[in-house]
Parts: C-alpha cells; sequence; structure tokens
C-alpha cells in the first residue's frame, strides 16, 4: 500500500474492514500474520502491529533506525527480522500471538 492503508476482505463476501487507530502515514513495505496480529513495516521508519479480529492498530510502534526493506518471521512467530537501509533489526516478541503480545527490542 502506497497510502498506509490496511484492508481486511471476507473471502465470499463483499464485507471488508479498514484498519483503525494510528497505522504507518505513507508507504507499507512488507507485511507478515503472526497468530492474530498483522505486522507491517513502513516507509516511516516503524514496524507496527494491526488485530486482525478487531482490525485496530496497536498505539505502540517500533522504530527501526532506517528505511524497511522486508521483513521475515522465524516459525511460531516470535523471532522477527526487518532488513532495513542501514542493516538488520532483530525483534524479539512475548508470547506472539496472544492478544496484547508486543514487540521488544
Amino acid at each position: 500500500s502506497y497510502d498506509g492503508l490496511i484492508n481486511r476482505y471476507q473471502l465470499g463476501s463483499v464485507d471488508s474492514k479498514r484498519q483503525e487507530g494510528k497505522g504507518h502515514p505513507n508507504a507499507v513495505v512488507d507485511m507478515a500474520v503472526v497468530g492474530d496480529e498483522v505486522l507491517t513495516c513502513g516507509l516511516d521508519d516503524t514496524l507496527r502491529r494491526t488485530s486482525l479480529e478487531l482490525m485496530e492498530a496497536a498505539p505502540d510502534a517500533l522504530a527501526l533506525g532506517g528505511q524497511p526493506l522486508g521483513m521475515a518471521v522465524a516459525p511460531g512467530g516470535t523471532t522477527v527480522v526487518v532488513a532495513t537501509s542501514k542493516g538488520l533489526v532483530v525483534v524479539q516478541r512475548e508470547g506472539a500471538g496472544r492478544k496484547g503480545a508486543g514487540p521488544t527490542a
């Protein structure tokens, strides 16, 4: 998404839901589903989380220190690696896939 908007669509239906709360103000570079959340990195140089059920952005964002180029999530979702223009950021997530689980650096 070049405008930072994230939408969820239900297959077999015309229903859709737009992300609520503070998301990326500009382009989303990469995203991954981990448990009941979608993780996104964007050109605002942050890693953000959104609840898939509520489609609500978490209030916290992790500064990446450089423009993200892509990300990968290890099996189990507890480790996220984001490649940025300045290097790699490795994030260990506490209790990935549980409500309220956030990034820790």
